[in-house]
Protein backbone atom coordinates (compact mmCIF):
# COMPACT_ATOMS: atom_id res chain seq x y z
CA UNK A 1 0.00 0.00 0.00
CA UNK A 2 1.34 3.45 -0.91
CA UNK A 3 0.46 6.44 1.28
CA UNK A 4 0.49 10.11 0.29
CA UNK A 5 1.30 11.64 3.68
CA UNK A 6 3.22 10.58 6.76
CA UNK A 7 0.20 11.03 9.03
CA UNK A 8 -1.61 8.31 7.06
CA UNK A 9 0.78 5.96 8.86
CA UNK A 10 -0.47 6.99 12.32
CA UNK A 11 -2.45 4.21 13.94
CA UNK A 12 -3.27 0.71 12.82
CA UNK A 13 -0.20 -0.41 14.71
CA UNK A 14 0.34 -4.14 15.16
CA UNK A 15 -0.78 -6.04 18.20
CA UNK A 16 0.91 -9.14 19.57
CA UNK A 17 -0.66 -11.73 21.87
CA UNK A 18 1.85 -13.12 24.32
CA UNK A 19 1.29 -16.63 25.64
CA UNK A 20 0.84 -16.87 29.38
CA UNK A 21 1.67 -20.17 31.00
CA UNK A 22 -1.11 -21.72 33.10
CA UNK A 23 -3.44 -18.76 32.85
CA UNK A 24 -6.83 -18.00 31.37
CA UNK A 25 -5.69 -14.41 30.86
CA UNK A 26 -4.81 -13.11 27.41
CA UNK A 27 -2.02 -10.54 27.24
CA UNK A 28 -1.67 -8.28 24.22
CA UNK A 29 1.02 -5.75 23.42
CA UNK A 30 0.23 -2.90 21.05
CA UNK A 31 3.34 -1.77 19.18
CA UNK A 32 2.88 2.02 19.19
CA UNK A 33 6.55 2.51 18.28
CA UNK A 34 5.39 1.71 14.73
CA UNK A 35 3.77 5.14 14.45
CA UNK A 36 5.89 7.41 12.21
CA UNK A 37 7.17 9.50 15.12
CA UNK A 38 7.88 6.41 17.20
CA UNK A 39 5.22 6.77 19.89
CA UNK A 40 1.51 6.88 20.63
CA UNK A 41 1.85 10.66 21.03
CA UNK A 42 1.58 10.93 17.22
CA UNK A 43 -2.12 10.08 17.59
CA UNK A 44 -2.95 12.86 20.01
CA UNK A 45 -0.67 15.42 18.36
CA UNK A 46 -2.41 15.04 15.01
CA UNK A 47 -5.81 15.05 16.70
CA UNK A 48 -5.04 18.34 18.49
CA UNK A 49 -3.92 19.97 15.22
CA UNK A 50 -7.00 18.74 13.33
CA UNK A 51 -9.29 20.02 16.11
CA UNK A 52 -7.54 23.43 16.14
CA UNK A 53 -7.92 23.72 12.36
CA UNK A 54 -11.60 22.68 12.44
CA UNK A 55 -12.38 25.16 15.21
CA UNK A 56 -10.52 27.97 13.45
CA UNK A 57 -8.05 28.44 16.33
CA UNK A 58 -5.31 28.07 13.73
CA UNK A 59 -5.27 28.51 9.98
CA UNK A 60 -2.98 27.13 7.30
CA UNK A 61 0.34 28.94 7.50
CA UNK A 62 -0.10 29.56 11.24
CA UNK A 63 2.25 28.59 14.02
CA UNK A 64 1.93 25.90 16.67
CA UNK A 65 3.89 26.42 19.87
CA UNK A 66 4.18 23.62 22.43
CA UNK A 67 6.13 22.66 25.50
CA UNK A 68 7.57 19.21 24.91
CA UNK A 69 10.29 16.90 26.09
CA UNK A 70 10.19 15.07 22.78
CA UNK A 71 7.46 12.66 21.72
CA UNK A 72 4.61 15.17 21.49
CA UNK A 73 6.94 17.59 19.74
CA UNK A 74 7.82 14.97 17.14
CA UNK A 75 4.12 14.23 16.56
CA UNK A 76 3.31 17.94 16.24
CA UNK A 77 6.22 18.45 13.82
CA UNK A 78 4.84 15.67 11.63
CA UNK A 79 1.32 17.14 11.72
CA UNK A 80 2.70 20.63 11.00
CA UNK A 81 4.23 19.35 7.77
CA UNK A 82 0.92 17.85 6.64
CA UNK A 83 -1.08 21.00 7.32
CA UNK A 84 1.47 23.62 6.23
CA UNK A 85 2.11 24.99 9.71
CA UNK A 86 5.19 26.29 11.48
CA UNK A 87 6.10 24.51 14.70
CA UNK A 88 8.08 25.85 17.64
CA UNK A 89 9.00 23.38 20.40
CA UNK A 90 9.91 24.76 23.81
CA UNK A 91 12.24 22.34 25.59
CA UNK A 92 14.42 22.22 28.68
CA UNK A 93 17.70 20.52 29.51
CA UNK A 94 15.93 17.18 30.05
CA UNK A 95 14.83 16.84 26.43
CA UNK A 96 16.72 14.02 24.74
CA UNK A 97 19.13 15.25 22.07
CA UNK A 98 17.99 12.58 19.61
CA UNK A 99 14.38 13.78 19.91
CA UNK A 100 15.45 17.39 19.45
CA UNK A 101 17.39 16.34 16.34
CA UNK A 102 14.31 14.58 14.94
CA UNK A 103 12.10 17.62 15.60
CA UNK A 104 14.65 19.85 13.85
CA UNK A 105 14.89 17.44 10.91
CA UNK A 106 11.10 17.69 10.60
CA UNK A 107 11.33 21.47 10.43
CA UNK A 108 10.66 22.43 14.05
CA UNK A 109 12.26 25.47 15.59
CA UNK A 110 13.67 24.68 19.04
CA UNK A 111 13.61 27.17 21.91
CA UNK A 112 15.22 26.40 25.26
CA UNK A 113 13.90 27.67 28.58
CA UNK A 114 16.30 29.84 30.50
CA UNK A 115 17.17 29.39 34.13
CA UNK A 116 19.32 27.40 36.48
CA UNK A 117 17.65 24.03 36.80
CA UNK A 118 19.31 21.12 38.52
CA UNK A 119 19.89 17.86 36.69
CA UNK A 120 16.97 16.37 38.66
CA UNK A 121 14.60 19.26 37.87
CA UNK A 122 12.27 19.37 34.89
CA UNK A 123 11.17 22.88 33.94
CA UNK A 124 7.61 22.01 32.86
CA UNK A 125 5.98 25.12 34.33
CA UNK A 126 8.57 27.40 32.74
CA UNK A 127 8.28 25.57 29.40
CA UNK A 128 4.51 26.07 29.40
CA UNK A 129 4.79 29.71 30.43
CA UNK A 130 7.35 30.39 27.72
CA UNK A 131 5.32 28.54 25.05
CA UNK A 132 2.21 30.58 25.89
CA UNK A 133 4.27 33.79 25.77
CA UNK A 134 5.79 32.96 22.38
CA UNK A 135 2.36 32.09 20.95
CA UNK A 136 0.97 35.42 22.19
CA UNK A 137 3.80 37.30 20.45
CA UNK A 138 3.35 35.69 17.01
CA UNK A 139 0.32 36.62 14.89
CA UNK A 140 -1.64 33.50 13.90
CA UNK A 141 0.07 31.33 16.52
CA UNK A 142 -1.48 29.11 19.16
CA UNK A 143 -0.10 27.47 22.27
CA UNK A 144 -1.33 23.91 21.78
CA UNK A 145 -1.23 23.27 25.56
CA UNK A 146 -1.32 19.48 25.41
CA UNK A 147 -1.79 19.24 29.19
CA UNK A 148 -5.09 21.10 29.07
CA UNK A 149 -6.29 20.42 25.53
CA UNK A 150 -9.54 18.48 25.23
CA UNK A 151 -8.52 17.19 21.77
CA UNK A 152 -5.56 15.39 23.38
CA UNK A 153 -7.90 12.65 24.62
CA UNK A 154 -9.38 12.16 21.15
CA UNK A 155 -6.19 10.56 19.89
CA UNK A 156 -6.33 8.05 22.70
CA UNK A 157 -10.01 7.38 22.03
CA UNK A 158 -8.98 6.36 18.51
CA UNK A 159 -6.44 3.98 20.06
CA UNK A 160 -9.12 2.34 22.21
CA UNK A 161 -11.49 1.96 19.23
CA UNK A 162 -8.64 0.40 17.27
CA UNK A 163 -7.86 -2.03 20.11
CA UNK A 164 -11.48 -3.10 20.41
CA UNK A 165 -11.71 -3.68 16.66
CA UNK A 166 -8.52 -5.77 16.76
CA UNK A 167 -9.19 -7.97 19.81
CA UNK A 168 -12.76 -7.41 20.94
CA UNK A 169 -13.64 -7.01 24.59
CA UNK A 170 -11.03 -5.48 26.90
CA UNK A 171 -11.28 -6.22 30.62
CA UNK A 172 -8.21 -4.27 31.75
CA UNK A 173 -5.81 -1.82 30.17
CA UNK A 174 -2.28 -1.08 31.27
CA UNK A 175 -0.35 1.58 29.41
CA UNK A 176 3.37 1.91 29.69
CA UNK A 177 6.13 3.85 28.06
CA UNK A 178 9.41 2.22 27.45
Amino acid sequence: MVFSKVTDLIGNTPIIQLPLVQSDTRLYIKVEKNNPGGSMKDRMARNMVVAALKSGRIKSGGTIVESSSGNTGIGLAIAAIEFGLRFIAVVDHHAAQDKIAIMRALGAEIRYVKGDYGENEVAVVERQRMAAEIANEIPGAIFMNQSDNAANAGGYADLVRELISQIGKIDAWVGCVG
